[in-house]
């Protein structure tokens, strides 16, 4: 008699349950990050039901989270072994649309563009990418090869080369930015010059300067500061931190500079995340700012100057740290905003100096707000990058590669040193 009662009172309590709750509460903590639906634990739930356009989709045991792979609008609804289901709505909420998350077509059919794409020797590196299960390698603007788990890939033919990333569910990312419509991917070339990781003189283009006058008076003279008659370059990859309120199509254009930059040099500018991994340093905002925050020195010429650079060499005038500014405060718009971008970046390199010979050049000495490169700057930058032209030459020296006569490389070693442990200018 007493199993018997133990059993009916087993059952009362069962039904007891079910009579007292008929629902669990409203799922909370309902996220999409990327393609993946994520929540917060329940109470008394034993999975969850996952509801795609209000109608039932799938169902989760075990887990709080849930990728999705078909556009749409997502909820959640918790349930327990007993057939109790979570509400949709908390009391409150009453007459009012279910909590969801939509995840987009265009969330399903992209992932974000790679970035940090750079070439040293033949190895191609590029940034990870949240989301990507792996890397397709395009080369010539088809697939070439694909890399899981790396973010290097080795190349070995001749080409240019991106990247676009790819997950598990079909997705792949874009080679464009919103933005960036109509502009060419962003790519790099590997040529024969890669093989051994420099630069020889025999990978050199052929030296070709309209205006070989133009290419000294921009190269070896500085508008400000010491250093006049002799060449400055970077020897090292130039690693910059954006720093200050650029807005997106301050950013779009520098990238847009970079990139240009990067095909006319060997030495590549390359963006890092940390300001003290960095060796030039972009700021936009006020002149005051950039004075009392990045370069003391330039105190005196902010007021006249709404772009500057400063740069430091070392006693074999290879460039070795700088910084720039862009006033976004006392520019006419976004045009000028552009040009100074533009042209102080160009000039960080070593071309310290402008001039009133070409209004199209970006050097301009006058009034100008020029966003491109005219075709003379593009050959005074191949030049100076060249392996003809090194760190420390004189105009005796330069007058020697442009005549042509043959050069002897190791004359210029160390020659131009004045015993300086550093210079400084600005612009």
């Amino acid at each position: 008699m007493g199993r018997i009662s133990q059993l009916i009172l087993t059952i009362a309590c069962v039904v007891s349950y079910h009579a007292s709750a008929d629902t669990l509460p409203k799922v909370t903590g309902l996220e999409l990050n990327g393609n993946l639906l994520t929540w917060d634990a329940q109470d008394g739930a034993s999975g969850y039901n996952i509801h795609r356009d209000y109608d039932y989709f799938d169902t989760v045991r075990g887990a709080l989270e849930y990728t999705v792979t078909e556009p749409g609008k997502y909820h959640v609804i918790s349930f327990n072994d007993y057939g109790v289901y979570g509400v949709t709505r908390s009391p409150d909420e009453a007459g009012q649309p279910y909590t969801y998350v939509e995840y987009t077509y265009s969330q399903s059919t992209t992932l974000p563009k790679v970035t940090g794409l750079a070439l040293k020797g033949k190895l191609l590196t590029w940034d990870a990418q949240d989301g990507a299960s792996g890397y397709n390698i395009h080369r010539d603007y088809d697939y070439f090869d694909t890399v899981r788990g790396a973010l290097e890939y080795t190349v070995t033919e001749p080409g240019k080369y991106h990247v676009i990333s790819f997950n598990d569910n079909g997705v792949y990312g874009v080679t464009r930015n919103p933005e960036e419509g109509g502009q060419a991917y962003v790519y790099l070339e590997y040529t024969a010059c890669h093989e051994t990781g420099v630069f020889e003189p025999a990978c050199t283009p052929e030296l070709v300067l309209s205006d070989p006058a133009y290419f000294k008076e921009v190269a070896l003279k500085v508008e400000f500061g010491s250093g006049n008659g002799v060449i400055k370059k970077w020897r090292d990859d130039i690693n910059y931190h954006v720093s200050g309120e650029p807005g997106a199509e301050l950013l779009a254009e520098l990238d847009k500079v970079v990139g240009e930059l990067n095909d006319l040099m060997d030495v590549q500018l390359l963006e890092v995340e940390e300001e003290g991994q960095a060796n030039f340093r972009i700021f936009f905002g006020s002149g005051e700012d950039y004075a009392n925050n990045f370069e003391q020195n330039a105190q005196e010429l902010i007021n006249s100057n709404f772009g500057l650079v400063w740069a430091y060499w070392n006693s074999s005038y290879e460039l070795i740290r700088g910084s720039m500014y862009v006033d976004i405060f006392r520019t006419l718009g976004l045009r000028q905003q552009k040009h100074l971008l533009r042209e102080e970046l160009t000039q960080s390199i070593g071309l310290f100096n402008d001039t009133y010979d070409y209004p199209d050049s970006i050097f301009y000495a006058g009034f100008s707000q020029t966003t491109e490169y005219a075709p003379i700057d593009r050959e005074v930058i191949q030049l100076l990058y060249s392996s003809d032209i090194l760190a420390g030459m004189t105009e005796e020296d330069v007058n020697m590669v442009l005549e042509p006569l043959p050069v002897n490389y190791a004359q210029y070693s160390g020659q131009a040193s004045n015993g300086e442990a550093s210079a400084e200018l600005g612009f």
